[in-house]
């Protein structure tokens, strides 16, 4: 029987194992020896101490961070979510690090989009701040706000000597993590000022590759300046900037149509347009002796004018003379264009700039203020600007993750574009519940962290798109909820003896739970360690008496009650017949069983009718 591990997925492991397919030569008794490696690699190791590099104080801590697997898990909140039982949508209370780390197993590659809008530094802005040893304990501090000495933290100074490298240990860990959920054509948009612009080109290079950077969006976000005193000393910031990277060289986007080519002409084979071969505007050749030809129709001749050259070749003219869809009239080569030969639509290129027509971050708080009043956020990202970028990089269907989430601006774009594409888009947001100050107006207002403003934000945005929509059926069919998920310490309880009383304290640690924890915590727990998706449905099925949780249409059953027994299995023998899943795993608690022979008795049913030995799991 296999043993659930209590981690999320690690990633050291995995790339040590990805490392040893590439070059097996280079590990003796499952270790790395270096020195084959560095034959292996040949030309490519670089011996030069003095070489261009990228380092900070705290980078190697900040990557085995972003290495080391996490020992917390996400627990279900149902009565915080919206439409529990039909969303897909997510909403992750938690630091982000150890969400991301915990999202590793079930979202692996699937993840087309993300879009993040860390902290810009400034000294005003929320810093995370990060333990090395045990950061879901840290985690618990810092929504305190208070340290392990009861000391404020939260922000810095400009003055402090670890202002830029606190903000590059914070974000190096995180983008490592995000990287892994990115499926082989996702991208990344990062929303920076000119305070780390440079160093997240040069961290996101680093994790991606310089070679994955795809550009830079400026975008107009002020219409104002924002601070006179130095109006007169100092330049006055207009623009922002979205740094986009892509997982694949060369990745493909979704333009904007400007409008649709017309075919006025018929003839036998259909409607076409006449299209005139052109020749290239410069001037010269520019080294394509082979753009230079006679191009004929059989009954006339053209050439290009001298030094210049086709905007087609050769092959390409030959294969519309071949269709019968060449002639040459007044001296000019013309081919019968049909919409099978050509993109029927003109485009939109995907411009890196976006004007305040799109939108400001004063016209962004506005249309916050309008849906949550008092609701404390004074820099706020268009609704538009998110959208836009989900049209260029995301198929309908797709995920987009955005693990900064602040007000929910991405959950309100993925609804909105779903209700005017009819798409079936789903987001995957995370927030750390940071405290609203106690004086502020959101706290008076009853939001005692921020994500409560997001959730609401999310509730009242989802009910007036939807209630806007002036299609029915799509409107019915809208997602406007989320499931909400709360990062804990794990529900598997650890013997923690007391020298008092041991027997009590062993016999409170076989019961394998924390006592506050339910059934329903656990199920996700097992899950979400197992890498099943957060959205899939759980039902609650009774047999032989007993609570039997199905996920994923039977991919797995989960039996977390006692007296387990082989009329057990036989029940679930027949729940598998009902749903006839590909693949399935069943998962019991270890304390669960009649005895040792009945846990054997039940594996080899289990085992007969087709279930793997890895597939029988026990926590």
């Amino acid at each position: 029987m296999k043993k659930l591990a209590g981690e999320s997925l690690n990633i050291m492991e995995e790339n040590l194992a990805a490392m040893q397919q590439l070059f097996p030569e280079a590990f003796e008794e499952g270790k790395i020896d270096f020195d084959v490696l560095r034959q292996l690699l040949g030309d490519y190791v670089d011996d030069e101490e003095e070489r261009y590099s990228f380092r900070w104080n705290g980078k190697g801590k900040a990557l085995r961070l972003s290495q080391t697997p996490s020992t917390g898990t996400l627990r279900p909140c149902k009565e915080e979510s919206k439409d529990w039982n039909t969303t897909e949508n997510l909403y992750i209370e938690g630091d982000n690090l150890e969400v991301l780390k915990l999202l590793q197993k079930s979202y692996h590659g699937k993840v087309k989009m993300i879009y993040i809008d860390p902290p810009y530094n400034t000294g005003k802005d929320f810093v995370y701040k990060d333990d090395f040893r045990d950061n879901v304990a840290n985690y618990k501090r810092i929504t305190g706000q208070v340290d392990d000495e009861g000391k404020p933290i939260g922000t810095q100074k400009e003055s402090d000597g670890k202002f830029h490298t606190n903000w590059l240990n914070m974000i190096y860990p995180r983008l490592r993590l995000a990287r892994n959920l990115l499926c082989e054509d996702g991208v990344l948009f990062i929303s920076i000022d000119y305070n780390e612009n440079f160093n997240m080109r040069l961290v996101a290079n680093s994790v991606f590759g310089e070679n994955h950077f795809i550009g830079e969006i400026y975008w107009e976000s002020k219409t104002k300046s924002q601070n006179t005193q130095t109006s007169y000393n100092k330049l006055q910031p207009k623009e922002e900037m979205i740094l986009v990277y892509s997982r694949q060289e060369k990745r493909r986007f979704h333009l904007l149509e400007r409008s649709i080519k017309e075919y006025p002409e018929r003839d036998e084979r259909g409607a076409f347009r006449c299209y005139p071969i052109e020749v290239m505007n410069a001037t010269g050749v520019r080294g394509r002796e082979s753009m230079i030809f006679e191009i004929s129709d059989g009954v006339s001749t053209v050439c290009p004018p001298a030094g210049k050259q086709w905007k087609l070749g050769q092959d390409q003219v030959a294969t519309y003379k071949d269709a019968g869809d060449l002639y040459i009239k007044r001296g000019k080569a013309i081919i019968k264009m049909r919409p099978e030969y050509e993109r029927t639509e003109t485009t939109e290129p995907f411009w890196g700039f976006f004007s305040k027509e799109m939108g400001t971050a004063e016209s962004a708080k506005k249309e916050l203020n309008v849906l949550v009043s008092h609701n404390g956020f004074d820099t706020v990202k268009p609704v538009a600007i998110i959208e836009r970028l989900m049209y260029h990089a995301m198929d309908n269907q797709d995920i987009v993750l955005d693990f900064f989430s602040g007000s929910a601006t991405t959950a309100h774009a993925v609804m909105n574009l779903n209700a005017e594409d009819g798409g079936n888009r789903r987001f995957i947001l995370v927030q750390l519940p940071e405290t609203t100050p106690v004086d502020s107006e959101a706290r008076k207002a009853g939001y005692e962290n921020i994500c409560e403003i997001g959730k609401e934000r999310i509730r009242r945005a989802g009910e007036k798109i939807k209630a806007e929509c002036e299609d029915a059926e799509r409107a019915a069919s809208l997602d406007i909820g989320f499931k909400v998920f709360k990062l804990d310490s794990s529900n598997l309880q650890k013997w923690q003896p007391q020298p008092e009383d041991l027997l009590a304290s062993l016999q409170e640690s076989m019961d394998n739970f924390l006592p506050d924890r339910t059934n329903l915590d656990v199920v996700y727990e097992i899950a979400l360690k197992l890498g099943l998706d957060l959205s899939y449905e759980v039902e609650e099925r009774e047999a032989d008496g007993q609570t039997i949780y199905v996920i994923g249409a039977g991919a797995l059953m989960i039996c977390l009650d006692s007296q387990i027994s082989a009329e057990t299995a036989e029940a679930l023998l027949k729940l598998h017949e009902e749903y006839k899943p590909e693949t399935w795993q069943v998962v019991f608690r270890d304390t669960g069983f009649l005895s040792d022979q009945e846990k054997t008795n039940i594996k080899e049913t289990l085992k007969s009718a087709g279930l793997d030995e890895d597939a029988f799991i026990s926590i």
